[in-house]
């Protein structure tokens, strides 16, 4: 793969480390080089060789044919390394190193955001440039592009945040409100005007929107980086959805029946028959007696604590509680 990469000339390479990096759970011990491409990390490692490798410069000797060959042509080792540089490509750390980098958009921000009062509830967040974010992570810019797609990651006053679970799906229900409200299938191309405003009244900032729509749209779709059109890919909301219902189970899990009740009552009719348990395949644990379905955390993931939804009156909490019944 690494000669394929340098073979292309737009291609560029760079040397990076772990060691940048502060959380031990996210980077090896001890930190390894990284070696980076356009859209892909690879670890550097320094291994022992039975096999010796000599670095050698033209000598000449002189010849026992003093007369005829006076002198003949050598080669002198002026160096030995019984170490090389083994390159393995490795998994991406983006989404884990971005989650324990950027500070959580919870149900406290949003509430204030549907109270005007935003500005009184910055929390951790704070200004980090997409260079910043860059430079002390452990993966390349391709890889944190596409951690910061599927975080929904976005910018607010300044600030840059990346939603809770528990906000995302009362985003989802917000949107599948409008959606009906305004007479629209939710698997091609919207307006996103007859959404956002919507939306937006529901306390939701249009930046977090576009950052929903960008995170559910097609590969080939057009990017929601504006309110005029955005489009939605159903095997991308459907997992989504039922992913985030299982990151907002209580500890002690629930029956699988009503799990499932749940997951597809927040989709669109003609979706729910698509919504089943192999999408979420490794993320659950399910227990045999009395099936109860609980979110196991990733292998690569950083637990963290979750923000539940509040109970105070609210338009989206209104529409999340009934189409969530635990």
């Amino acid at each position: 793969d690494l000669l394929k990469i340098t073979a292309n000339a737009k291609e560029s390479l760079y040397l990076k480390s772990d060691a940048s990096n502060k959380d031990s759970t996210i980077v090896s011990s001890p930190p390894n080089a990284l070696l980076c491409t356009n859209d892909k990390t690879f670890e550097v490692h320094q291994v022992q060789s039975s096999d010796s490798l000599y670095i050698l410069e033209p000598a000449q000797e002189m010849s026992s044919n003093h007369e005829e060959y006076p002198h003949i042509g050598s080669v002198t080792a002026i160096a030995e390394c019984n170490m090389i540089l083994e390159v393995i490509a490795r998994p991406t750390l983006a989404v884990p190193y971005l989650k324990q980098r950027i500070p959580v958009y919870g149900t406290s921000q949003l509430e204030a955001a549907m109270d005007g009062r935003g500005s009184e509830f910055t929390g951790d967040g704070r200004i980090i440039e997409k260079q910043e974010l860059l430079d002390d992570s452990p993966c390349c810019l391709k890889e944190l592009e596409v951690g910061l797609t599927e975080l929904c990651v976005f910018y607010s006053d300044e600030y840059i945040w990346r939603p809770s679970d528990a906000v995302l799906l009362a985003a989802w229900a917000s949107f599948m409100s409008a959606a009906t409200v305004n007479g629209l299938r939710v698997d091609g191309f919207l307006e996103m005007s007859a959404v956002a405003d919507f939306m937006i009244e529901d306390g939701f900032t249009v930046f977090l929107i576009q950052a929903m729509f960008l995170r559910l749209a097609p590969e080939t779709g057009i990017a929601a980086n504006d309110r005029h059109e955005s489009s939605t890919y159903r095997d991308k909301c459907i997992p989504w959805v039922g992913s985030l219902l299982l990151h907002t189970l209580p500890s002690t899990g629930v029956a699988i029946e009503n799990f499932m009740s749940s997951w597809r009552d927040m989709l669109p009719e003609w979706w729910r028959e698509f919504a089943i348990l192999e999408l979420l395949e490794g993320e659950y644990i399910l227990t045999k007696e009395n099936p109860i379905i609980v979110h196991k955390a990733m292998a690569i993931g950083i637990p963290e604590k979750l923000n539940g939804v509040p109970n105070g009156p609210s338009k989206w909490h209104g529409k999340l509680k009934s189409a969530v019944q635990w």
